[in-house]
């Protein structure tokens, strides 16, 4: 969840721009992100800055290889029973559902 958050909140990218995105695409060292034309929703590629905070949350949680997220989580189960517990004030299995749905894939 939280590269979903940073990617999207912070870096402005697209739900399927995020769903295609490969650790490989970001570059942490120069903080940039590489949206190659087939990650592009428009076909065109792009490089997209990203801020010093956002490369640090992805950082802590970075892959060498492989995709960032995982497809479609936002209509896992997990996230589902999720927001429920949030709407509903249910505090108890919170953090392991955090816990679950926040790990990259």
């Amino acid at each position: 969840m939280l590269a979903w958050l940073v990617l999207g909140g912070f870096a402005g990218l697209r739900t399927d721009e995020i769903e295609r995105l490969d650790w490989s695409d970001i570059d942490f060292e120069h903080g940039s992100i590489d949206i190659r034309p087939e990650v592009s929703k428009t076909g065109s590629g792009r490089d997209v800055k990203l801020e010093e905070d956002a490369r640090d949350w992805l950082f802590s949680i970075r892959k060498a290889t492989g995709p960032v997220v995982r497809k479609h989580w936002h209509t896992s189960n997990a996230v589902r029973q999720f927001k429920q517990d949030l709407a509903n004030g249910n505090a108890k299995n919170l953090k392991k559902i955090a816990a679950e749905i926040g790990r990259p894939v």
